[in-house]
């Protein structure tokens, strides 16, 4: 990934990723259709998804972005 690969719309970021569109899509798929939330990442174990949201990680990974 490179700066390349970020666009600033404003009150937006795009971030292309595009060597994880296809894992992405993937994951998408395995997605279960009565989720209740709109969150994205949900909990994947056992070869089946849950409706439980993920986020710590990510909340961190957002963090040390911060505070770069």
């Amino acid at each position: 990934m490179s700066l390349n690969n970020i666009e600033d719309l404003g009150n937006t970021l795009v971030i292309a990723i595009l060597e994880f569109q296809e894992p992405l899509l993937m994951y998408l798929a395995l997605r279960l259709a009565h989720v209740n939330h709109q969150r994205l990442f949900i909990k994947y174990t056992s070869n089946k998804c849950t409706i439980q949201p993920v986020g710590i990680f990510l909340g961190r990974c957002l963090q040390i972005l911060q505070n770069f």
